[in-house]
């Protein structure tokens, strides 16, 4: 059994949070149009299409670091799973199950979708998905498992 927050991306694939489409991509670099502020950004995290109040699950195991609101993202969860990596769980309802320094394991349930915040009503529910490692923002779709394999 590995480590609950020893997450090695040479064997390890993340568990998507929800299983829906992704309405916006990973786009650090290349601006890319944002309906809700009707302009072209960046993206530094996913945004995952899932139904209000559905489950969210966390994509690898790890140590509950943050729980918290920010206008941009809404309520969400940050998780630490070891080797520098985290993931932060963005657009959750105030339901929030978890609480800091808590022990989590892949697939259990962290959070549920609510209501998208002002910043990005237009592209509907979803759940704002960020991998970093060591602070750095990276592709999730680099680290998420294949699920057209499975």
């Amino acid at each position: 059994e590995p480590q609950i927050a020893d997450f090695d991306p040479e064997v390890d694939r993340m568990l998507w949070p929800v299983s829906g489409n992704v309405l916006m991509d990973y786009s650090p670099d290349n601006l890319i149009y944002d309906a809700t502020l009707d302009q072209y950004r960046t993206n530094d995290s996913i945004s995952i299409a899932g139904t209000e109040s559905e489950d969210v699950f966390a994509a690898a195991g790890g140590i509950v670091v943050e729980v918290g609101y920010l206008d941009e993202i809404g309520n969400y969860v940050v998780l630490d799973h070891g080797n520098g990596f985290e993931t932060t769980y963005g657009q959750l309802d105030e339901n929030i199950p978890v609480t800091k320094d808590q022990t989590i394991v892949k697939g259990q349930k962290i959070g549920s979708i609510g209501s998208p915040s002002w910043y990005s009503v237009a592209i509907g529910t979803h759940v704002d998905f960020q991998v970093t490692v060591n602070g750095e923002p990276v592709n999730p779709m680099d680290y998420l498992e294949n699920t057209l394999e499975d």
